[in-house]
């Protein structure tokens, strides 16, 4: 038989279990534009080294590490994914800031603070929501552009 403290501490742990999982599923966009930026660095960084740049001077360039060069250069690896169209980097860009909306949706869920801390300070709660706001503008700018590229590339 269970006591309470248990079927509260299962309760706990499930909620921080489903809380997390809504974190992942929010970042997963922020994952793919990263994993897409290594792969643009990848593939300057092996245009870099056909051109006759040593690792040392593309890892000063690139701003890694000669370690991570000498990675991205081994030619056991495929080649590099090919670069995203434009319609298709706007459309990542609004799922990028579709995330960043549901991440800053969830500050305000946190009870963030009427009034400002000091004279010197923003007011938490209002900020807050001026950021949803912004990139609430953010993401439908960007989806209007999406469209409109995908029209201009004869996409339905």
């Amino acid at each position: 038989m269970t006591t309470t403290d248990e079927t509260a501490g299962v309760a706990a742990a499930a909620d921080n279990l489903r809380r997390v999982r809504d974190l992942r599923d929010v970042v997963e966009p922020l994952r793919r534009l990263v994993a897409q930026v290594d792969e643009d660095t990848r593939a300057a960084a092996q245009d870099a080294a056909a051109v006759g740049l040593t690792e040392r001077v593309i890892a000063t360039l690139a701003g890694a590490s000669q370690p991570t060069v000498h990675g991205w250069l081994d030619e056991r690896r495929g080649a590099p994914l090919p670069p995203s169209s434009l319609p298709a980097e706007v459309w990542t860009l609004c799922t990028v800031t579709t995330a960043l909306r549901g991440l800053v949706a969830r500050l305000e869920g946190r009870q963030l603070p009427e009034a400002a801390p000091t004279s010197s300070h923003v007011r938490p709660a209002e900020t807050a929501r001026r950021a949803r706001e912004a990139l609430a503008e953010a993401t439908d700018c960007l989806a209007r552009l999406g469209a409109a590229l995908d029209y201009q590339a004869g996409r339905p």
